[in-house]
């Protein structure tokens, strides 16, 4: 087995079990919306690492444009998934019209170049960059502080993540000679390499994020719900109070029947005078 195909083998390793991780939990979750973005991307990179596995032994134009494609797609859903998250609902048809420019980008090399062409991995770097600072962009601008803060190390992976492809495509422009000439192989190796570290940090950030989250809004309600329990009701023209079971009786015995509170009289200064005014 090649080195790359042991990577791409890792990859696949590595990704299924994240998506399954992120299936379970999407479940328990109610089958929270954006959570089902991000697992349905999961499986979607899931796909992509097996067909670059299987790239050697599939047709050649199928090797070269569909595990590229089915990346990006991925990319995409993530977005999509980060925008649902942070409130956001736009933007969609934006992401996919960039799916659908890179499937004609990759269709052009692989008719005019036979998928060999240092443009190429500049086209694919350029787009996953853009995707991935975009999702970056979308967690950091949740108007949702509980979001903002929780999904704070996501963010911070999808913005590392886009930075290395915008790395590796000035090094691609750098290195790029002739457009029949492929980029180099050690940066493609790189690529797949840190493909794995970002799947693995993301989807676990990804995870504890959620939890945070979920936490944070379980305080909430639960504060909520104190100071709702916590509501007195108090006739107004009589000022007898409302106990738990109904019944309105006098604010003594109300205490009185608590037994953890025992209640005695005295006199304000406002009525004292006024009953001095009277007597």
């Amino acid at each position: 087995m090649s080195p790359t195909k042991a990577v791409y083998l890792v990859n696949v390793l590595i990704c299924a079990i994240l998506a399954l991780l992120l299936t379970y939990h999407w479940r328990r979750a109610n089958r929270e919306r954006s959570l089902g973005t991000f697992t349905a991307a999961a499986w979607v990179l899931l796909v992509a690492d097996l067909l670059f596995y299987m790239r050697e032994d599939l047709p050649y134009w199928v090797g070269r444009f569909f595990p590229t494609l089915s990346v990006t797609l991925g990319q995409a859903i993530l977005l999509v998934a980060a925008r649902r998250l942070a409130g956001r609902t736009d933007g969609r048809l934006a992401t996919f019209a960039i799916v659908a420019a890179h499937a004609t980008a990759l269709a052009y090399f692989l008719v005019y170049y036979n998928g060999v062409s240092g443009l190429r991995t500049i086209s694919n770097s350029a787009v996953w960059a853009a995707l991935s600072i975009g999702a970056a962009v979308m967690l950091r601008r949740s108007e949702d502080l509980d979001v903002r803060e929780a999904m704070a190390l996501p963010a911070l992976i999808f913005a590392l993540h886009g930075a290395f492809h915008l790395l590796r495509t000035g090094i691609a422009v750098l290195s790029f000679t002739e457009i029949r000439t492929a980029a180099p192989t050690w940066l493609q190796l790189a690529a797949d390499i840190e493909v794995s570290a970002f799947m693995v940090a993301l989807f676990l950030a990804l995870l504890v994020g959620y939890a945070q989250v979920h936490g944070a809004r379980l305080l909430k309600a639960e504060r909520e719900l104190r100071e709702l329990t916590t509501l007195l009701p108090v006739c107004a023209w009589c000022q007898n109070v409302r106990s738990d079971q109904g019944y309105w009786q006098r604010i003594e015995d109300y205490f009185a029947s608590r037994g953890d509170v025992r209640v005695t009289h005295g006199m304000c200064d406002s009525c004292s005078q006024m009953a001095l005014k009277e007597g």
